[in-house]
């Protein structure tokens, strides 16, 4: 018999098994699991703030790219299948293949959804807001009575992700995009106050409680995904997947599995506390992440080595066990937290130049968030880090232009398997998407990286600058309009910041990069030379009123760096393998511009760079007073 053939079998005794346990639960009629009671439409509230054009220098402005993700985020929806979302974008022909998958509508929808608010905040467009409305209604429509949001299966066959929902064949909820619509849901309730989200976000963390599974005051579940509306969620065997691999039941849920399992519900959890102070959602995250810190085996606990195999999973979980550990003071996990990430870092970064190569966009995402979360909680200094990898590899792996896609010869596929479309503008809708490695011809896109590296761009845009406690801080060198003072950044052309004060305020503090010369910073305030004194890495220029302009001045580096660095072998057909090349490095600043041989890095990118005179442009900014918890908490910057 062979292994699929045993897997089939071992499945079907499975699905026996949940179907002899769920005589006892509650009687839901198969064809009527639906809340239909729910709202079928919702209304998008306007986002408010002040417009205003102004000539900045032509320097890295994450609203360009929070516009480019826009787009993507309001294109990639197919009304025809009640909003699922496109999960797949293979950018290979003219125009390029988009396909509905798994995850579309549970999972990755909800990523996109939870983006969409914190982009329009960033950039005061109103581009296709006609489907914000529509689309967030998909996990709405959706919902069980229960709560959860079940996944349709009727002539769907990209519904069943792996064996074991093949096997079940009925509607099903996924407890990791649980977690993605808990995190929408907090993201629009923190805008429109809507009791709506408030009500589905209560009631599906009130059945995620009841389902799970109680190990010495923490939590887990039996399954990762698979649960029907009519089983008893408690009673049957453990079915350990992790997005489509099914692990060693044997081993209890552990590692990817343990991860994916706990996923995003303690930061979701943590964010729902602080706006409600309802206690299930303390309870919810606090049990399954303990578990995964405790019982979890994703880490070694000395060394913070990775022992899930799926790092992308191991780096979400640590994002979200963080914000859940700083929202409720949990040291422990904290460090933690810190181990691992420490180890992470160290290995997709050894030679500190920001490429990486081997992650996958998701995990290039959260390495930054994880290390901005850090830094701001005062648990260690990641700024460079940071930096780093968003001007080398994150921006890098943004999609920004069409005319590459739309340059090559029209290949029109003849037939196109169920889910897949061809559009005629697909190029254009693919403005603004991630792809899954930074190899220029690595040409898949996914809406997993989609939602996790469009919402990063807000997190970043939001701690570019700290406004607490009537001090001012600029965390890193990027153009950035705020309520407080607009901050323009020369960088990596010439060290130069340009700071105009909207408020007054005690305190003025500017982070230095760490490869400046401390005593070639210059400050001046209004055109005089200003005294500063140095706090930390940052130089502190005292007190500023409105309408003050603050100017810092420093020499730039360049420097020459061998870096051994992992790639795919692309001379291997089928299985990736990976391996280990050294290449030369230029880096001016933080930024890479030069690499010897070529390696599929995106260097015309940056070949603007090597100039030392930033050109300028005007713009239109948009400013508001809107904000949204990302740990659970608003930081105050300690250096």
């Amino acid at each position: 018999m062979s292994k699929a053939s045993i897997l089939k079998f071992v499945y079907a005794i499975m699905f026996l098994g949940l179907v002899q346990c769920s005589f006892g639960a509650e009687k839901i009629d198969r064809n009527n699991w639906i809340d239909w009671s729910l709202p079928r439409s919702v209304s998008v509230a306007p986002f408010e703030g002040e417009k205003y054009e102004v000539e900045v220098p032509d320097t890295i402005d994450l609203v360009d790219h929070a516009s480019y993700a826009l787009n993507m985020a309001t294109c990639l929806w197919v009304p025809e299948w009640g909003y699922e979302l496109f999960n797949g974008i293979h950018m290979a022909a003219n125009p390029p293949t988009l396909q509905v998958g798994h995850g579309g509508l549970l999972s990755e929808g909800p990523k996109i959804l939870e983006a969409i608010p914190l982009l329009r905040v960033m950039t005061g467009s109103t581009n296709n807001i006609d489907v914000d409305a529509k689309a967030v209604m998909s996990i709405v429509r959706v919902t069980g009575r229960d709560g959860l949001c079940y996944q349709p299966v009727e002539n769907r066959p990209w519904a069943f992700f792996d064996e074991f929902t093949k096997t079940l064949r009925q509607p099903h909820c996924d407890v990791f995009g649980e977690g993605r619509q808990l995190l929408t849901y907090a993201r629009w309730y923190q805008h429109d106050h809507n009791p709506l989200w408030k009500e589905l976000a209560l009631r599906k963390t009130r059945r995620l409680i009841e389902m799970a599974i109680e190990k010495e005051g923490t939590l887990y579940f039996r399954l990762s995904r698979g649960y029907t509306p009519w089983d008893d969620p408690k009673i049957g065997p453990i079915v350990p997947i992790g997005d489509d691999e099914m692990y060693d039941a044997r081993k209890g849920m552990v590692g990817t599995p343990a991860s994916y399992i706990v996923g995003w519900i303690p930061q979701a959890g943590g964010i729902w506390y602080r706006l409600t102070q309802e206690k299930p959602f303390q309870e919810l995250s606090r049990g399954l992440s303990r578990y995964l810190q405790l019982y979890g085996e994703m880490l070694d606990p000395d060394s913070g080595k990775f022992l899930a195999d799926h790092s992308t999973h191991v780096t979400h979980s640590l994002l979200s066990n963080l914000s859940w550990a700083l929202t409720f003071g949990d040291q422990e996990m904290g460090e933690w937290v810190k181990k691992g990430y420490e180890y992470h870092l160290n290995h997709v970064d050894p030679d500190s130049v920001g490429v990486l190569f081997s992650c996958e966009a998701c995990e290039v995402s959260d390495t930054i968030g994880i290390g901005i979360m850090l830094t701001q909680a005062g648990m260690g200094d990641y700024w460079e880090a940071v930096d780093r990898v968003i001007r080398n590899t994150y921006l890098n792996m943004q999609v920004t232009s069409a005319d590459w896609m739309k340059s090559r010869p029209l290949a029109y596929q003849e037939e196109l398997e169920p889910g897949c479309y061809q559009p005629d503008d697909a190029a254009d809708r693919c403005v603004g998407v991630w792809r899954e490695h930074l190899e220029t011809d690595y040409l898949d896109s996914s809406s997993c990286c989609n939602g996790n590296c469009s919402r990063m761009l807000y997190y970043i845009w939001d701690n570019i600058v700290t406004d607490k406690d009537n001090t001012f801080w600029v965390n890193l060198h990027l153009n950035r309009a705020s309520p407080c003072a607009d901050v323009d950044s020369w960088l990596p052309y010439k060290g130069r910041v340009l700071i105009t004060m909207k408020t007054a305020k005690d305190n003025v503090l500017v982070r230095i990069p760490e490869w400046t010369d401390r005593g070639q910073v210059n400050c001046t305030i209004n055109g005089k030379n200003a005294a500063a004194r140095w706090s930390g890495n940052y130089v502190n220029v005292g007190g500023a009123k409105r309408g003050d302009r603050i100017i810092i001045e420093f020499p730039i580096q360049q420097r020459t760096v061998t870096a051994a660095m992992p790639l795919i072998d692309r001379e291997q057909k089928g299985e990736e393998v990976w391996i280990t090349k050294e290449f030369t490095i230029t880096i001016k600043g933080n930024t890479v511009i030069d690499i010897k041989p070529d390696i599929g890095y995106p260097i015309s990118n940056h070949e603007k760079f090597r100039a030392d005179k930033a050109p300028m442009k005007k713009v239109t900014r948009f400013v508001s007073k809107e904000r949204f918890l990302f740990s659970g908490i608003f930081f105050k910057n300690i250096s």
